[in-house]
């Protein structure tokens, strides 16, 4: 598959760029068993680069290097039951 589509599997669903049948570009992973989903650029099935990792409740900003998060950039979000609510700092955090 070349261009943007979507790729299911029992546990998860990818929505995005492809690239000779590998995620590449811009997408979502989302874990259909969990309340996590892992947004942005693939490499040659990879994340790399800036992004956002949703879990439950918690959206971080975050820099992926081979699909792991190797630190937490500026802004941490928590939404409870219907209710926004924004945490901020400021920094680099690192894991």
């Amino acid at each position: 598959m070349n261009g943007i589509g979507e790729f299911i599997t029992k546990t998860t669903r990818f929505v995005g760029e492809f690239n000779e049948n590998i995620k590449h570009g811009e997408g979502v992973m989302y874990e259909l068993d969990t309340d996590r989903n892992m947004q942005g650029t693939w490499v040659r099935d990879q994340l790399n680069g800036q992004g956002i990792l949703t879990n439950g409740a918690t959206v971080l900003d975050v820099m992926w290097k081979d699909s792991k998060v190797v630190c937490k950039l500026h802004r941490e979000e928590v939404r409870l039951l219907g209710n926004l609510r924004t945490e901020q700092g400021n920094g680099l955090f690192l894991f």
